[in-house]
């Protein structure tokens, strides 16, 4: 079962494959790739064509608004500066106190400014609504006052944080001249940024984009988000600033992909550079544009399969299917199938045109083949006649070497039968010579057997021998090393004598001299008289003394010299018995390395004896075996010539049968 599915799916595969390397499907790609090119780019020019509208369109919709909202910014501030110049002038007709003060708190200026003020060349200052005042407040060293004072119409401070109130406030100032036209002072009036961050927050770009108000220096003036109010646009921008121009620039705005353009607002100083930011987010602005080139991508590969599956069934149809069923028709051909039904033969394009060129290679086979069966049934007959002819050769030539192949074995039936008969007399001779030679090996190993004993015995006493004469040996060599040890304690006693008799001599010595004093002191106590008797007795008795040392040494003397000629003739003995010892230790090595080649002798004749006994049985073993070996020559030899009488009958009978094979060969 699976080896089905193995043989299934490979031929799948080869089948897809097959498919795949068709014409229908080469044309099919062609078709579809040309397709493809064409489709991707109209793709392109349309995705191209509608991005540049689109960005054109929000692009001009973007300057439309940033104009619009510049337009309303401007005359929003255009008002308040006109106020702002209008109280300036109505100071200046009138410079006393009370003239600022109603000028200050008319209702057009408390209604458009959270708190107006005027500031002189003295440092006087005046506010509405009134407050106290910080103490050394000094109008002239603040920001809208110099910037007021170096106006020629009017001046904007950029927003700050007031302390009084904490909003986001902008000072708008105007310088007020007297009649000389000298500066006089310089009005102030605060507003709050709430109503201008209303008009710039409500800013719609479609959906896409938002507005805020900038600096030319890129300071964030009015923003949705408080937290950047004052701040440079590189807290809201990562990367390169865009310059602060009416063009568009594409930068990243809290990570997002954005397009920007500034909008110069108009009616204020020329020294004065205030731009509505317009920032569009291009995912969202560009979102169309994106959904345009998934519908177009999407819709292309919908379209090239449609027309790939259309194109294909087509070409399947009135190109692959007929080439198939052609290609068939070839191999059956091919297979040496001719009556096939070819199709396709009457239509008027390429493939009728190869119909019928297979139709007429049909017709070209069908003739081919006729002509091949014609000479197929000619070389038959052709064969059959020669054959005939070969047989009857092949069955003279065969009669006559087999008579002579019978005629040589009958012959040599005749000649076997002499042999064997030859054979079987002299087998039998054979059998009765070896009984003979058989009981004489049988004597002879006896013989040798005996012999191989009494070689064993002998080696064994000579063996023997040999132990006795090593430990006689070694007795004579033990015997040798006594008497050189027994040499050694004479020869160190003559010495012990020789040092006794220097000390006899010397104790001789001390009796001479013992004698020698005794004898002055005898002398030295006659002269002393009766003082030196005690003296004299004690000399005396040292003297006889002396005399028995003497004569003690002497005798010891005549002791110590004997004893050393006793010595020195045993010393002279022992070298005898050890020479003798010695002679008698070589000739017993003699007579044992003599024993041992002895043995060694011995032990070869017993081999020799062994091996012979081992030969006599051997000979014994195969006159036993020749003889039974004559007696199956014997009956092999009778076999031989029953089986060359037979032979002899075969082969008058194989004579007869061969005849008869070579009449029926002829016959046929």
């Amino acid at each position: 079962m699976q080896h089905t599915q193995s043989n299934h799916a490979k031929f799948t595969l080869k089948s897809f494959i097959s498919r795949l390397s068709g014409v229908s499907a080469k044309a099919t790609l062609l078709i579809v790739s040309a397709l493809f090119f064409v489709l991707i780019a109209a793709s392109l020019y349309l995705y191209a064509s509608q991005s540049e509208e689109l960005e054109a369109s929000i692009e001009q919709r973007a300057r439309n608004i940033g104009n619009a909202t510049a337009s309303n910014v401007g005359n929003w501030l255009k008002g308040k500066s006109d106020l702002a110049e209008f109280a300036a002038q109505q100071i200046t007709k009138g410079l006393d106190t009370q003239k600022i003060d109603k000028v200050l708190g008319s209702p057009a200026m408390t209604k458009s400014f959270i708190l107006s003020s005027f500031g002189d060349v003295d440092g006087n200052y005046t506010k509405i609504p009134k407050g106290p005042i910080s103490p050394g407040y000094d109008a002239r060293e603040r920001p809208w006052y110099k910037a007021g004072a170096q106006a020629k119409s009017f001046a904007l401070t950029e927003p700050y944080l007031a302390a009084s109130t904490q909003t986001m406030t902008i000072t708008i100032s105007a310088p007020v001249f007297d009649d000389a036209k000298k500066l006089f002072g310089v009005v102030g009036n605060d507003f709050d940024v709430v109503a201008l961050s209303k008009m710039i927050n409500e800013v719609e770009i479609g959906g896409f984009g938002y507005a805020y108000l900038v600096s030319a220096t890129g300071n964030i003036l009015v923003h949705s988000k408080q937290s950047l109010l004052g701040k440079n646009m590189s807290h809201l921008i990562s990367g390169d600033l865009p310059p602060i121009k009416p063009v568009f620039s594409e930068v990243s705005e809290d990570g997002r992909p954005t397009l920007m353009t500034f909008v110069r607002v108009p009616n204020l100083p020329p020294s004065m550079e205030w731009y509505v930011a317009l920032s569009i987010d291009q995912h969202k602005a560009f979102a169309p544009v994106k959904r345009l080139q998934l519908m177009m991508i999407a819709g292309t590969f919908g379209t090239l399969a449609v027309i790939a599956f259309i194109v294909s069934q087509l070409m399947a149809r009135t190109v692959a299917r007929p080439l198939k069923g052609l290609v068939n028709v070839l191999e059956r051909m091919s297979a040496g199938e001719v009556d096939t039904n070819i199709e396709a033969t009457d239509r008027s394009d390429e493939i009728g045109a190869v119909g019928r060129a297979v139709e007429a290679i049909k017709k070209m086979v069908e003739q081919k083949a006729a002509d091949v069966a014609e000479r197929d049934r000619i070389a038959k007959e052709e064969a059959l006649l020669e054959r005939k002819r070969t047989m009857m050769e092949m069955a003279d030539n065969f009669e006559k070497t087999f008579s002579n192949v019978v005629g040589i074995v009958a012959s040599s039936a005749t000649e076997l039968q002499a042999t064997a008969q030859t054979m079987t007399a002299t087998a039998g001779q054979t059998s009765d010579r070896s009984l003979t030679v058989a009981a004489a090996a049988e004597q002879a190993a006896v013989n040798v057997n005996t012999v191989a004993a009494a070689a064993e015995e002998l080696g064994s006493s000579v063996q023997e021998i040999g132990r006795q004469v090593h430990s006689s040996a070694d007795l004579a060599q033990r015997a040798v090393a006594e008497a050189n040890h027994t040499g050694q304690l004479v020869e160190e006693l003559s010495g012990s004598v020789i040092r006794i008799d220097a000390v006899v001599d010397m104790i001789s010595s001390i009796a001479s001299q013992t004698n020698l004093l005794a004898l002055n002191a005898t002398i030295e106590a006659a002269r002393a008289g009766d003082a030196g008797r005690g003296f004299a007795v004690v000399a005396a008795e040292v003297k006889e003394l002396a005399n028995q040392t003497a004569q003690a040494t002497k005798e010891i003397s005549a002791q110590i010299a004997g004893v050393q000629g006793s010595t020195e003739q045993t010393v002279r003995a022992i070298g005898i018995i050890e020479a003798r010892l010695r002679e008698m230790n070589d000739v017993a090595t003699a007579i044992a390395s003599a024993v041992e080649e002895q043995g060694a002798a011995t032990q070869e004749i017993v081999r020799n004896v062994a091996e012979a006994a081992h030969g006599t049985s051997e000979v014994t073993s195969n006159i036993s075996g020749i003889a039974g070996a004559a007696e199956e020559t014997g009956a092999a030899a009778s076999q031989v010539l029953s089986a060359a009488s037979e032979l002899s009958q075969h082969s008058e009978y194989l004579s007869l049968e061969v005849s008869r094979f070579l009449k029926n060969v002829r016959a046929a």
